[in-house]
């Protein structure tokens, strides 16, 4: 509800806010899932009308954090968003997602995933969707909560991949945690359906009675609370950005 959200193409977008601010309702609207009451969905300074939908959605990539498997190889997930890619590009993609434990297993490409890729860890679900993804290469991937299951070490390889895409892709990845939306060119803060604040990670976490300093603090407060191994390594939960 007035709400007002402005990505430019080729950056890294970071969408962060409390449980229930409206971020995954905020995505589906720009994936041109969800159309608004009011307002518009602008690409390129043209605001998209019912007839362009079709169009946009097959531009976009949208990974929720409970990605979906197909009952069949895992080179059959990955081809089925690139039907004709090379097998470069497939190891390219299983690279930027963190996905390497592939090469690993018996039967490499050609292992069964089970239904819903029942078969493999939550972690391995999300890397081989996310390479899917990357595979694509859409003019907007969007990571919802999409690197939720995935270590720290993954994360951060995963990380590294987007800031490859920069320049190429437009990335917005709305993070449960904030050290994922370090990574972005631009943070933009979610409350109650509407974004309340905007910028560079560095100036925003470093500004007195900033939102995104607030809500990195209640994260780490909650991290010392459980006793995790983040809290009690001393790991800063958000890092400075580069």
């Amino acid at each position: 509800q007035d709400c007002t959200l402005n990505l430019r193409a080729g950056e890294i977008a970071g969408l962060v806010g409390p449980s229930g601010a409206g971020k995954t309702t905020l995505a589906d609207i720009l994936a041109g899932f969800l159309v608004p009451d009011r307002g518009h969905l602008v690409i390129d300074g043209r605001a998209l009308g019912p007839a362009d939908l079709p169009r946009w959605r097959a531009s976009v990539g949208y990974l929720p954090q409970d990605a979906f498997l197909l009952p069949a190889t895992i080179r059959e997930n990955l081809l089925a968003a690139a039907p004709g890619a090379t097998g470069a590009e497939i190891d390219a993609a299983i690279e930027l997602a963190a996905a390497d434990f592939v090469h690993r297993l018996p039967q490499g490409l050609a292992t069964q995933v089970g239904d819903r890729g029942a078969l493999l860890s939550g972690g391995e679900r999300q890397r081989i969707a996310l390479a899917r993804a990357f595979l694509r290469r859409p003019r907007l991937l969007i990571l919802d909560e999409a690197t939720a299951a995935l270590d720290g070490e993954s994360q951060a390889r995963v990380a590294a991949g987007l800031r490859g895409l920069r320049g190429e892709t437009t990335v917005l990845t709305i993070a449960h945690r904030l050290s994922m939306a370090a990574v972005a060119d631009r943070v933009h803060v979610l409350e109650a359906g509407r974004i309340v604040e905007s910028g560079a990670w560095a100036d925003l976490i470093a500004s007195p009675g900033s939102r995104l300093a607030a809500l990195a603090a209640a994260e780490a407060g909650e991290i010392a609370d459980t006793g995790a191994p983040e809290a009690r390594a001393g790991r800063p939960m958000a890092p400075a950005a580069e």
